[in-house]
Order: C-alpha cells, then structure tokens, then sequence
C-alpha cells in the first residue's frame, strides 16, 4: 500500500500457532482484502456486498443490509463473549449489588476486590437435582470458574439453591427488581469473580445450556460486525500491555487522553452464529503514533528501529490512511456446506495433536540435513 497500490485483494496460505479446534487447522487459506483512502465503513459496506452475494447464491437467504453493529462493551457486557450467537436470548445480568446485600463471606472479598456477580437466566425449565451437580462440575473442571451458584424455587415457592440458608424467603421479589422478566420457574445460575473472568465463564455456559436444550434457531443465521475493540489488554502472564489486534492498529481519535484500559481500537470482526468469519482493523499512518504505540507495548526505538524502520520511515513520506480486512475460506466453506468441522471441508487435515496422516509428518529429520542448514534438533523422545 505504501509503494503506491490503492486496493488489492489475495487468497494466502497461512499458519496458526494456536490449540486446533473443531472450527480451527494449523494451515488455512484465508481472503485478504486491502484499501487506501478508506475508512471502517467502506471496507464494511464492501464486504456486505459480497457476503450479500454469498448468502443468495449457497443459501438462498436475501441477506438485508447494512447488517447491524455493536460495539464490543456491548457484546461483552450482554453476552460475555465477542463473537456471541445472538440466536437465542438469555443475556447475561449484572447482580453484584443483589449479592452484595445477601453480606456472604466469599461473595464480599469477591465484589471488595472490584470483582462483580454476574447471572443467566434458564426460563421455564425445571433441572433435576443431577442436571444441577453436572452444571455445576462443568462451570469449575471445564470452563474454569471458581464456584457456580444455581438459585430456583419449588412448587410451594420456597427458594432452592446451593446458598439456600443464606437467602431471604422474599429473594425472588428482590431478584426481579434486577432480572428483567424472572419467574419462579426460572433458575438462575450465577457466578462471582473479577468481570472478565465472570462473564467470559458466563458467556462459554451460556452456549452449552443453550445446545443442551435446544434454544439455538438454527435456520436463522445471525450476522453482524462487532467493532469498538480495546487497543490494548493487559497480560497477566508478562505483567504488561499486549496490542488486543495487532500493533499496527490505529486508536480512535482521543487516545491519548484515556487511561489505556480505555482506549478503543478502529478493529471490527464480522460474526455469524457464534463464529468470528474474520476481521481487520484501519492501520496507522503517523510514524509519532506508532512510536508511541511500540513505547506502551515495552519496545525500545532501538528494538523498534530495528525491526520496523522501513515501516517508520514509510509513514513520514505519505503514508495513505488505509484498513483491511481478512476472512478465512475455509471457515467459510465450514458454514455454508452447514458442518461443524473444518476437518469435513480440507484435503488432508491435520489431526488434533497437529500430525498429518498422509505424510506422516512431522517425522524424524537426519541430522546430517539439519548440519546443511545450520539447525540442531532439541527434541528428545520420552519413550
């Protein structure tokens, strides 16, 4: 884009180092589309045009467009995910004050810490006593969270739950002064950890609950573009800020003002039916911007000289304002043949421990092959 090529599009092969999945191989082919003097809404309108298309020609759906937008705090907030399958309800319900009046131990240290108690609601379903013990086994052993609260009533009206002596017998009407809609035969199951653990934990039970009982309309697909992303997230890991997309991202206008947990990115990601079929983002174009950016995320000007310079010095001889957006055809092939694995539309896919059973690979190099390279194998077989 730099040397001068105002839009252009590719079909690239391209590798993931991330955990394989069942809508996920380690090679992927994936549509990359690049525009300059653009914004999000062009680079968003163009892709309505050909999902537009898509939709008529493989499902004889007439997609109506402009699709919706949402803003990622408002996904995240409703659905504790940002990519949410919007085909079916049960939004997520900030209770942290409902709980807080309860003056439980464990719920206290929780909210005293700036956590939060977040909640589900299953309408008109009666759980049995083990459908409540699995729920609760899958939320801790599977989705990691630290506790799993489940509150419903009985047919007399008495409250039930696993906190049921800590619970006034008048919790549904305090309930429904916060839970929009609750009924007696509703059970609520609720979860109490910092807001990003919650309610991601909340979101992942969500989806499970709601394959389990069959609320997912299937024959209604559900798409739309979710934008407003954080610019940055913090790395519990390295005890720093990591770029959320990528760190050639432009923030919005007025970034500097914010407190870096705050600040937005011009990201979007396309999502249909629970699933992210790609994204891009506006890049910058101001070299000052980037070396500020490259400074928050703990790059040196040396480290930064050193490996990005072309690109720097690129943005100071009119850099276009230019965004792209990337999706992967394979994904695409996923939904629209209508299977749940991406290994049913790849030649030859990957197994899950990412071996290849036609080619046997990764196999066993000679060492005098890697001598002519210059490379030295460091694994060593546990057998």
């Amino acid at each position: 884009m730099v040397g001068g090529i105002e839009k252009y599009f590719q079909i690239a092969r391209c590798f993931r180092d991330e955990a394989l999945r069942a809508n996920r191989q380690p090679e992927f082919t994936q549509l990359d589309i690049e525009m300059s003097f653009v914004d999000e809404n062009d680079i968003q309108t163009v892709c309505e045009g050909l999902y537009k298309i898509l939709f008529k020609k493989f499902l004889d759906i007439d997609l109506p467009t402009p699709l919706p937008r949402y803003t990622y705090d408002e996904v995240f907030t409703q659905y504790g995910s940002d990519k949410p399958d919007m085909r079916f309800d049960m939004k997520i319900n900030d209770v942290s004050a409902l709980f807080g009046s309860l003056k439980l131990n464990f719920i206290d240290a929780i909210l005293g810490r700036n956590g939060k108690v977040g909640c589900i609601v299953v309408k008109h379903h009666r759980f049995s006593r083990t459908e409540l013990d699995r729920t609760l086994d899958l939320s801790i052993k599977e989705l990691g969270s630290k506790g799993l609260v489940w509150i419903r009533w009985k047919e007399d009206g008495t409250v039930d739950s696993t906190i049921t002596k800590f619970l006034p017998q008048n919790f549904l009407e305090l309930a429904q002064a916060v839970i929009p809609g609750l009924t007696a035969y509703d059970t609520i199951f609720a979860i109490a950890d910092e807001f990003e653990d919650a309610w991601t934990t909340l979101g992942q039970l969500r989806l499970v609950l709601g394959k389990q009982l069959n609320l997912i309309k299937a024959a209604t697909p559900s798409l739309f573009w979710v934008t407003d992303f954080p610019m940055f997230e913090f790395s519990k890991e390295t005890k720093k800020w990591v770029a959320r997309h990528h760190p050639f991202t432009s923030p919005q206008d007025g970034w500097e003002k914010l407190e870096l947990k705050d600040v937005k990115a011009r990201a979007y990601d396309l999502v249909c039916n629970g699933e992210e079929l790609g994204g891009g983002s506006i890049r910058i174009g101001d070299s000052a911007v980037q070396s500020k950016i490259f400074d928050i995320l703990g790059m040196s000007k040396e480290e930064a000289a050193e490996k990005f310079s072309f690109l720097m010095e690129a943005q100071e001889f009119g850099y276009p304002p230019e965004g792209g957006v990337a999706f992967g055809i394979d994904r695409l092939a996923m939904f629209f043949s209508g299977t749940e694995s991406i290994r049913d539309v790849i030649a030859f896919p990957k197994t899950q421990r990412g071996s290849c059973l036609m080619t046997e690979s990764p196999s066993k190099i000679e060492d005098d092959l890697l001598k002519n390279v210059h490379l030295k194998s460091t694994w060593i077989d546990k057998k």
